[in-house]
Parts: structure tokens; sequence; C-alpha cells
């Protein structure tokens, strides 16, 4: 996923969210969902992006950041044995096992009654 590291530039610079919108032109509610420590990345226009590029006198990988997900990294390693993905998968596992083994289970043939 990737992240803003905008918080850690507007403490540097002494900078409110505020003067943030004010200097870029945004709204002072996109300011803020930006400056929120660990605020996930939104849409923003290229524009933008080099706006804020140009008020902070930096490139854009200087406000972004890739974090892998929880989800990234378990389909890297593979669920946690005690995960209870893990679980269900060996359960799921074992089911279909027992299934192939088993005698497949035949029906009674129906006897025909007065011509029906």
């Amino acid at each position: 996923m990737i992240r803003w590291k905008i918080d850690t530039i507007l403490e540097k610079k002494g900078w409110t969210p505020h003067r943030l919108a004010t200097v870029v032109g945004l709204t002072p509610p996109v300011a803020y969902r930006l400056v929120k420590p660990g605020a996930r990345a939104q849409r923003i226009d290229a524009s933008t992006l080099s706006s804020l590029c140009k008020a902070f006198d930096c490139q854009p990988g200087a406000l972004l950041e890739y974090v892998p997900s929880r989800r990234e990294v378990s389909r890297k390693t593979g669920p946690n044995p005690g995960s209870i993905a893990s679980i269900k998968s060996r359960a799921r596992k074992k089911r279909a096992l027992l299934r192939t083994k088993s005698k497949p289970k035949t029906r009674a043939k129906r006897s025909k009654r007065g011509g029906r």
C-alpha cells in the first residue's frame, strides 16, 4: 500500500494543514486527510502532486512511501500455521481426501408401481 509522508514534512517545516491547503490550493478537509499520520494515498491530480512538490521543494518520492500490507506479506510467506486461514485450509484438504477415499454411494433402485 502507498502511504503519504506529508505529516513528517509538515512537522519539519512547522506548517499546519491549513497552511498547506492555502499554499497548495487544496480544500482544508483534503489537506487534513493527507496529513493524517499513516494515511493511505488517495487519487490526486498530477498538478496537485506537482504543487505539493513545489511547495515542499522535493521529489514525489519524498512525499510517498510503499509499505507492504499484511495481505501482501502473507502471500509471500504463506499463512501462519496457527492462523484461522491455515486451519481452514488444512480442514478443506482433509475433507477432500476423505471424500476421495470413501466408497461412492449408490442409490436404491425404485420399483415401478402400477405402470406409472
